[in-house]
């Protein structure tokens, strides 16, 4: 499957490029970032200004809204971890970034005024050495 983000979220069909399914957007916001999670059963967004990352099961044709995952201040990023399919990084505009176990929506590890991207994610802070986050 193929997410796209807009007035909202459509999925597409990578074999034909069909429509499959269409998710309005929370509060009718554009949808701002897409993260899928390494197994495609997971999608989280966000839309613009919001501080709830909302997340939905997939299944080929069908889904579930799950609980959102509630940030501390707006959010402007979104990342699942590329190996472990529970995890997802949640950038917030005050600098923080929370490391979130989606099945439990459980924080587990935050670190503030630390936001970039490596190409291993067990890195997610910059300028700070040697801080593992998820192995």
């Amino acid at each position: 499957m193929l997410a796209t983000g807009g007035d909202c979220i459509k999925l597409w069909d990578l074999n034909d490029f069909k429509l499959q399914q269409i998710f309005p957007s929370k509060l009718g916001s554009s949808v701002q970032s897409l993260s899928w999670s390494n197994n495609g059963g997971c999608l989280g967004s966000f839309s613009s200004g919001s501080t709830e990352v909302s997340l939905r099961a997939i299944r080929d044709s069908s889904s579930l809204e799950l609980p959102p995952i509630k940030a501390s201040s707006s959010v402007r990023a979104v990342d699942h971890a590329h190996k472990a399919a529970c995890y997802l990084a949640v950038a917030e505009s005050s600098g923080r970034v929370v490391v979130w176990d989606a099945k439990q929506l459980t924080s587990k590890k935050s670190f503030q005024d630390q936001v970039s991207n490596g190409q291993n994610d067990r890195w997610i802070c910059k300028d700070v050495e040697d801080v593992p986050v998820i192995k």
